[in-house]
């Protein structure tokens, strides 16, 4: 059915070009080349158009790539990092005062049930260093925390391992 709607459309388009005289066969030709101008023209500015902008979009997707790696570089590494020994007890108590009194922090630790209450005064920047360095070095986590300029609460627990 659908063929034959074609070959019928053919027919008669051929009828038609051969009843056309040879100046409307001509301008047709010379309409249909510069439809086909038209077209590679547009098609061109579209490519130029999007060859300028993937020239813009090129540096700010390789600072992207290059910033994706870096980071997945320092996972690879802290993933392969082992986390420290955990102590208990006294020498776990000794050790993170020790390592705050390093950072400029005054603590006070309350020892608890699975547990570590922490009260503290310094910079808020060094209490968050301190933090950091015992979450790596003594696998301890903070549940909660408090943080202020000048003074820190904290309750930390051992941290489970991955």
């Amino acid at each position: 059915m659908m063929a034959d709607r074609l070959q019928q459309t053919h027919l008669r388009l051929q009828a038609w070009w051969r009843a056309a005289t040879p100046r409307e066969r001509r301008l047709l030709g010379i309409a249909t080349l510069l439809a086909l101008l038209l077209a590679l023209f547009l098609l061109f500015g579209w490519l130029q158009t999007e060859r300028e902008r993937l020239q813009r979009a090129l540096p700010l997707g390789e600072a992207r790539l290059v910033s994706l790696q870096a980071q997945a570089d320092e996972h690879a590494r802290l993933q392969g990092q082992p986390i420290g020994m955990p102590l208990s007890g006294s020498a776990l108590l000794d050790a993170l005062r020790t390592s705050a009194r390093k950072r400029g922090l005054a603590l006070d630790i309350q020892s608890g049930e699975g547990e570590l209450q922490v009260k503290g005064l310094g910079k808020a920047d060094a209490a968050l260093a301190w933090l950091a360095e015992i979450t790596h070095n003594h696998a301890l986590r903070p549940l909660r925390l408090e943080l202020s300029r000048d003074k820190f609460s904290a309750t930390l627990v051992q941290a489970t391992p991955h």
